[in-house]
């Protein structure tokens, strides 16, 4: 959240996918934040409950997914610093394999600093 003036500058249409004033759709639950912060899981455990809750939610709600879709250029947003384990690289992936089997163009572009 940290750029969120440089993509608006940029006309890169940014994405909050934080668990308190973001989209709760691409938001990690707040069980799952916790357990996560307070060292109960590993990165390698929340990544694969993470995973699981975006290919419910990506079954549950496509269309939802298909928002990031829209726009020739997004960001990503949460709260956790550049270059750190964050479940918005894990959005990133899964999004990129979601536009590969709908055959839209992805480039990922990296993280803005």
């Amino acid at each position: 959240m940290a750029q969120h003036r440089k993509t608006k500058s940029e006309g890169i249409h940014l994405f909050d996918i934080t668990l308190k004033s973001g989209d709760p759709f691409f938001a990690p639950t707040a069980e799952l934040l916790r357990a996560y912060k307070n060292s109960f899981i590993t990165a390698a455990e929340y990544t694969e409950i993470f995973q699981k809750l975006m290919r419910e939610r990506y079954q549950e709600d496509r269309d939802h997914w298909l928002q990031l879709f829209k726009f020739d250029e997004v960001a990503l947003a949460c709260y956790c610093p550049a270059g750190e384990f964050c479940h918005r690289h894990l959005i990133r992936e899964y999004a990129q394999g979601v536009a590969k089997t709908l055959g839209v163009p992805f480039e990922y572009a990296g993280e803005i600093a």
